[in-house]
């Protein structure tokens, strides 16, 4: 909605990369700014195969958005950030070949622009960081939930099985939390259906900036406030009913699975962001001295490769990804 820019540039790289998927998308934007993103993917022609539908502001436009596809496969994008093709086409043949798996994906990093002090999705980078992703491959649901809880990532950008994707996004407007409704129940109810797989391959690229569509609450106002209660526990008897099913175990022990998943889930997150929130000398230090490392690497982009390929190597450690897509000998280097 009323983004035409990120969506053009993100068009622009599907054409110029020769992307053979179907793009489909939902724009809830007015008259005028619906018109600018039709009028460039009509410019496009055949360079890409796009499906651009109007849906009006508000919930169901997910729901609304899987209905069209016709495609065995799919996978979510928002409009700032960036599928792989080709990594796309990988993860769909791997779901091809191994029933058990209900998504796959490839690795995956995040960038970040400098502000030049006005709505702009060009400029020149400013840092890039790992964006984690896991493959999640314990043979029952409650053991995919608990670890997916434990380490909490975005499974929607993941390339999944279009059947159950639809099954899962039916009658979802009676949860009336955004989170739990677009995100949470998706990821639970992909996970809960089958394994899932990260293959060695650069996937997503996803963009950090200050306009971001959705400004989410930290989490005790989240879990406090009047939507959550009624969510969660809407959210519980779908998840339980499914862990039911497929791991065919008794409602109790459904019901301990899922309370012990997003038991594990507020474990980790409430210290995080207690810190993050209050524990200012201590919280801090940390990210200014990480930004004053990216900075410094950016800018002198020899000591860096010293400190990777040298330091990291006699302490025994790895290069980390956002590093190795910016170096030439790196396999993921073509893709970034």
């Amino acid at each position: 909605m009323n983004r035409s820019e990120f969506v053009i540039r993100q068009l622009n790289y599907y054409a110029q990369v020769g992307c053979h998927h179907t793009i489909y998308i939902v724009d809830s934007s007015p008259t005028d700014e619906f018109n600018k993103t039709a009028s460039y993917i009509k410019n496009l022609g055949d360079k890409v195969n796009v499906t651009h539908k109007y849906f009006p502001p508000g919930p169901g436009h997910l729901e609304f958005l899987y209905s069209l596809v016709e495609e065995n496969y799919l996978c979510f994008c928002g409009d700032d950030d960036y599928q792989i093709p080709d990594t796309l086409t990988k993860c769909a043949q791997f779901l091809n070949n191994n029933p058990d798996y209900e998504s796959a994906c490839g690795v995956s990093v995040t960038f970040r622009l400098k502000w030049n002090g006005q709505y702009e999705p060009y400029g020149e980078l400013d840092r890039l960081a790992d964006y984690p992703r896991y493959s999640v491959e314990f043979n029952t649901a409650a053991e995919r939930l608990k670890y997916f809880f434990n380490n909490y990532f975005t499974s929607l950008v993941s390339v999944s099985r279009t059947e159950s994707i639809k099954r899962n996004h039916k009658n979802t407007l009676e949860i009336k939390d955004l989170v739990i409704r677009d995100e949470i129940l998706q990821c639970c109810s992909t996970l809960a259906a089958g394994k899932s797989k990260v293959i060695d391959s650069l996937g997503f690229i996803h963009q950090i900036h200050d306009q971001m569509a959705y400004h989410l609450p930290d989490l005790y106002d989240w879990i406090t406030g009047d939507k959550w209660l009624e969510s969660i526990g809407i959210l519980e008897k779908r998840i339980v009913k499914e862990l039911m099913v497929i791991d065919k175990i008794d409602e109790q022990k459904a019901k301990t699975a899922f309370k012990q998943a997003l038991w594990l889930y507020f474990n980790k997150q409430f210290p995080r962001e207690y810190g993050e929130k209050y524990l200012s000398s201590q919280s801090k230090q940390i990210p200014k001295y990480r930004e004053l490392k990216a900075k410094i690497g950016l800018k002198f982009p020899a000591i860096k490769y010293l400190y990777k390929n040298w330091v990291n190597k006699i302490k025994g450690k790895q290069p980390r990804l956002h590093y190795e897509v910016l170096q030439p000998k790196s396999k993921y280097y073509k893709d970034f």
